[in-house]
């Protein structure tokens, strides 16, 4: 996959995807990386705060979508 994601991006996590703690509108911020340094096993997890949440949940980028303007 060559999706690549920046702190301070707004994204959406794709539906079919469930955790208590995300909200319904699914919309968030990129705030980190959870792959430390050269982490080989987990370079594509980004840390995600959703809005309307205080604490990022991680995830694989191939569940995180660019929110684009129509």
């Amino acid at each position: 996959m060559n999706v690549s994601f920046n702190k301070g991006d707004l994204i959406r996590i794709v539906e079919g995807v469930h955790q208590d703690e995300i909200p319904n509108h699914r919309l968030g911020v990129v705030v980190g990386f959870s792959a430390h340094g050269d982490n080989e096993y987990y370079p594509d997890v980004y840390d995600i705060l959703f809005l309307g949440n205080t604490q990022p949940m991680r995830f694989h980028e191939m569940y995180i979508e660019h929110v684009e303007k129509e």
